[in-house]
């Protein structure tokens, strides 16, 4: 997404303003690394979750992937996935 985009969707979604600011304030006091762009750095990382797609894959996998326990235990996953990506190294 160009930078020019991401100021249009910040206009749209408020929300992408948000996680933007709290990132660099995150960086600004050495929580987060630097220079992390939330698009598309942070959706990447929440898009591996498979949440968007757990019908398709529950018929893949053959697995329980929509149960309650299942979607807490992905979002568990995918925090630390993301809180992981944001630490300095």
């Amino acid at each position: 997404m160009t930078c020019r985009a991401q100021r249009v969707s910040a206009l749209a979604f408020p929300l992408l303003a948000i996680l933007e600011n709290l990132l660099v304030q995150g960086a600004d006091e050495g929580v987060f690394r630097k220079k992390i762009d939330i698009c598309p750095d942070i959706h990447q990382h929440r898009s591996a979750s498979y949440l968007s797609n757990r019908y398709t894959l529950l018929r893949f996998f053959a697995a329980d992937l929509i149960s309650d326990e299942a979607l807490i235990q992905r979002f568990k996953q995918v925090a630390k996935v993301v809180l992981a990506y944001l630490r300095p190294a």
